[in-house]
């Protein structure tokens, strides 16, 4: 099967619009409808509650299953259980069933989307994008999230429209509602069961990414053994008391042409950023240093020699009097 990230992209796009707007109107029908049947409030509470328990206890399954079972399939089965809940909410059935459906069907009383396929959503869309737009993608999908629960939200009024429109009952309405709930997890399902291999954590889209990765951590950063021994060496060049101080000046002026250089655009726009932020970002834009291990152990060593004070202090306008070039 061919991989189609920008098309995978897409759908999971999609398929987070359509559940979050799920989500928001579960969120604010749940509870009104629940009191309409003639639950008490504790009764209320214990069906709101066993659905955010199913869908705790959903999200840490996904921690331990998903990657081995397939994105994919996992990302199905969810939608497709979260079906069952609007199911057992048309059917009224008892409520200890109700309960029990409530859990598996991880019925969100909340009205906001942080379910396991949130999470699982929010693993894909990086390794979906290029990794300069690793922020944008995420940003455009909490956007659609957001903008799916409030219309959802809006939604609510879908069973009174209904009972006026079909001369039905109120319950009755609001028993299509959860049908149509149901329907829409379903269409969910059909939309993720058209994702690619590309989502997945073994496919050759997202190993060839990682194998491209690691020598461009090597040169952005070297070893953290490097860094310190380039740093050490630096220092020794300058023995005088201001050896610090143009340690720290060119680290501050390679890490913000580094940055500048991920960012096309965004000359001068460091400026007043502290070496330990600068630094920061060069890991999270740049992936310097590979790993997170390897970024600690070097920002240590920079610790070492340049020490607290400079590291977090805001830079000056000044230069070293011999610029090192300690990133190769």
């Amino acid at each position: 099967m061919i991989s189609h990230p920008k098309r995978d992209l897409a759908l999971i796009n999609a398929a987070g619009l359509l559940r979050s707007f799920g989500v928001g109107l579960m969120g604010v029908v749940l509870g009104i409808y629940l009191f309409r049947t003639g639950l008490s409030p504790t009764a209320i509470g214990l069906i709101i509650a066993m659905g955010l328990a199913g869908s705790a206890s959903a999200t840490v399954l996904m921690t331990i299953a998903a990657d081995r079972m397939g994105r994919r399939w996992f990302l199905v089965i969810l939608s497709l259980l979260s079906a069952v809940g609007g199911i057992a909410l048309a059917l009224s059935p008892s409520l200890p069933v109700l309960a029990v459906m409530a859990f598996i069907g991880m019925l969100n009383g909340t009205g906001t989307d942080r379910s396991a396929s949130f999470a699982l959503d929010q693993a894909i869309v990086p390794g979906l994008v290029p990794d300069a737009r690793r922020t944008w993608g995420l940003a455009w999908y909490n956007v659609l999230l957001d903008g799916g629960g409030s219309l959802g939200a809006l939604g609510a009024g879908l069973p009174l429209l209904l009972q006026h429109q079909m001369s039905v009952t109120i319950l009755r309405s609001y028993r299509l509602v959860f049908f149509g709930y149901s329907a829409l997890c379903v269409v969910v399902a059909a939309i993720y069961l058209c994702l690619s291999p590309a989502i997945e954590v073994g496919s050759p889209g997202n190993i060839a990414s990682i194998r491209t990765r690691q020598p461009s951590a090597k040169r952005h950063g070297g070893t953290p053994s490097r860094w310190m021994r380039q740093i050490k060496e630096s220092a020794k060049m300058n023995p005088s008391e201001n050896a610090r101080q143009n340690v720290y000046q060119s680290l501050l002026k390679t890490a913000s042409k580094r940055l500048e250089q991920a960012i096309p655009g965004s000359d001068g726009a460091f400026a007043q950023l502290s070496l330990a932020a600068l630094l920061n970002l060069l890991f999270l834009l740049r992936g310097e240093w590979g790993s997170i291990g390897d970024f600690v152990t070097t920002q240590r060593a920079i610790r070492a020699v340049v020490g607290d004070e400079l590291l977090w202090a805001e830079p000056k306008d000044s230069t070293p009097s011999a610029a090192i070039e300690l990133v190769q």
